[in-house]
């Protein structure tokens, strides 16, 4: 990209009124040259976005990164996006635009239209809505049915407390079939909050009238089964799979994404302890962790806790750890076997 950051953001205020995309992070349009090799901004038609990072909320561009990944390991339609480089090798997501192809467009309409609310109302709604616009307009209610519970679940999983009702929308193919459109603006927010305070929601839309403190039975038997009808095989069968995807989403975290040490370690918190609270086997990920180690019960939650670098993180007992309790341990996780030894000078 052959812009330093702040030629970047000073180009997103001046395209900000001109273009169709919005949101509160910068965004520019651009065409992909493969004849130049690069990106290059356009005022119409660009079929990529690029998000710069914002030095007001850092961290954005690698964060949505990473989640889009994982996402993408959950078996999600998910546009190609990722990272790059530029002029002062800083890093800048893209996306391509789902919305275009060729020169023209595909119709799709986000659920907060379909749902008649306007975007100062995006939060004005509940999953239950979400589940009630599928039934409504897609050609195949139930196979869409199937792929919303999986994105709300993820949503969850990773931590996006902003899954607004713009956050989803209904795409129209060539051939007249409505479905959920590809995934899109998926960030771990919860990692992106300010300082210690209290979480004071833990969802952008309600689900059986809270924000906060939902299980795996608000999840499986409330919103899958009784909201959106699917059959307690069908909704087991989406959970092992995000089981497994976020044990490879991860690794992914550790050890290849482009977020900071620190980010990466906030990041894996969330991810352990929301896999913790609906049930899921939740391991470190692959790799050797130093730390003081502390078996732990919450809320009825039995886990362990690794307090490393002056932030924790959080795993699935294993047998004999209480004999390691408040002492300095190594913990090696390697072909998903996960050991403790006291840390030896």
């Amino acid at each position: 990209f052959p812009f330093d950051r702040q030629e970047a953001l000073q180009l997103a205020v001046d395209q900000k009124v001109k273009m169709s995309i919005s949101g509160v992070q910068p965004k520019l349009g651009a065409q992909l040259s493969l004849k130049n090799r690069c990106f290059e901004i356009t005022q119409k038609g660009g079929s990529y976005i690029l998000k710069p990072d914002n030095p007001h909320s850092p961290h954005v561009p690698a964060n949505e990164a990473a989640t889009m990944h994982i996402a993408g390991l959950a078996g999600m339609a998910k546009p190609l996006s990722g990272m790059i480089y530029d002029r002062n090798r800083q890093l800048i997501y893209f996306v391509k635009r789902f919305d275009r192809v060729g020169k023209g467009k595909r119709a799709v309409e986000d659920f907060g239209q379909l749902l008649g609310l306007s975007r100062a109302k995006k939060y004005d709604a509940s999953m239950e809505d979400l589940a009630r616009v599928v039934k409504k307009y897609a050609s195949f209610p139930a196979i869409e049915l199937s792929r919303l519970y999986a994105l709300v679940l993820l949503n969850f999983l990773l931590g996006n407390e902003d899954g607004h009702v713009k956050n989803f929308s209904l795409i129209t193919d060539a051939k007249g079939v409505v479905r959920l459109s590809p995934v899109y603006d998926l960030v771990n927010t919860t990692i992106l909050a300010a300082g210690n305070a209290p979480v004071m929601e833990e969802t952008a839309l309600p689900l059986h009238g809270r924000k906060k403190g939902l299980t795996r039975l608000d999840f499986e038997e409330y919103l899958g089964q009784k909201v959106m009808g699917l059959s307690p095989k069908a909704v087991g069968s989406i959970g092992r799979n995000l089981e497994q995807a976020l044990m490879r989403g991860a690794n992914f975290i550790h050890a290849e994404s482009f977020l900071s040490a620190e980010m990466k370690l906030k990041y894996l918190f969330v991810m352990g302890m929301r896999r913790l609270r609906l049930g899921f086997h939740a391991p470190l990920p692959e790799g050797e962790f130093m730390g003081y180690l502390y078996p732990e019960e919450k809320d009825r939650l039995c886990f362990a806790r690794l307090e490393t670098l002056g932030m924790n993180l959080v795993f699935s007992p294993v047998r004999e750890m209480e004999k390691y309790q408040d002492k300095l341990v190594k913990v090696t996780v390697s072909s998903g076997e996960t050991r403790i030894a006291l840390h030896r000078d």
